[in-house]
């Protein structure tokens, strides 16, 4: 109910003059609301947007009804994605964006953390930390590059969840990073990458155990110490997996374009 509200907006003209900023919204109905007799076609013949951005919402994804939700007419983005007000995010529930200024490492591995399936985050562009880590609890995610340049910071990616779709255009700049750009682990099924620059890691793209389906088209993978892609011994494939690997360009790779590891699993690579 809106009457669970910290802050409560009634009878209030002024109601669009008001900044409601810097708070912590910690287990409450709704963090903040507007009466609905204040809301267009209420009974007060009002109507304002109250400017509700850079709060805390109890949650680093902003409101949702769990922690602290936003009532109509509230604008919440950006918000903070700590209790410390530190990191931000943006954009609105199941659509996040990355921002250019604020975003590290930990602030955007809390966004995919309570990212729910089906939502897309999308990077605002620039350069950001590597180390985005999607957990095997995780599904249904795709990550926007939107151009932006992800360095190290152990692989700029680390896959355990199903259904994870990582589109370009957009870099991934190892820097001579020791570890892949990319670590696709065990039982992470459906995975897709589509039109990355991935250059100068270990390998550009590493996978790992038993899947159920990979899709890999029309990547550049160059200047990596060893592999552009690199499958390991354990790799495997169930019955009736869709293993698609075509439009890449491996250029200038210090080992082989795909190195494949396994004895009894092999990679259609034809296309490439």
């Amino acid at each position: 109910s809106i009457d669970n509200s910290a802050v409560f907006f009634e009878a209030n003209p002024d109601g669009a003059s008001v900044d409601v900023s810097e708070n912590r919204f910690l287990h409450v109905g709704y963090g903040v609301a507007i009466h609905p007799d204040d809301l267009p076609g209420g009974a007060n013949g009002l109507d304002y947007t109250v400017d509700a951005s850079l709060n805390y919402w109890g949650s680093a994804c902003g409101p949702t009804p769990a922690a602290a939700d936003v009532g109509e007419n509230v604008t919440y983005s950006p918000w903070y994605t700590d209790v410390t007000l530190t990191d931000t995010g943006s954009g609105e529930l199941g659509d996040f964006v990355f921002p250019t200024v604020g975003s590290t490492t930990e602030s955007m591995n809390d966004i995919i953390a309570c990212a729910a399936p089906g939502s897309t985050l999308t990077f605002e562009g620039g350069s950001y930390e590597g180390g985005l880590l999607v957990g095997a609890d995780k599904t249904d995610l795709t990550f926007e590059l939107n151009g932006a340049i992800v360095g190290p910071g152990s692989p700029a990616f680390t896959i355990n969840g199903d259904d994870i779709t990582i589109n370009g255009p957009g870099t991934l700049d190892g820097a001579g990073s020791s570890d892949p750009g990319i670590l696709v682990n065990d039982g992470a099924d459906n995975f897709i990458l589509d039109g990355v620059d991935i250059k100068d890691w270990a390998n550009g793209v590493s996978v790992n155990g038993a899947h159920d389906s990979f899709k890999m088209v029309n990547n550049w993978l160059h200047d990596n110490t060893n592999a552009g892609l690199f499958t390991a011994s354990d790799l495997s494939f169930t019955t009736g997996s869709v293993v698609t690997i075509e439009g890449n360009l491996f250029k200038e790779n210090g080992g082989n374009g795909i190195d494949n590891a396994s004895t009894t699993t092999t990679i259609p690579a034809e296309y490439n």
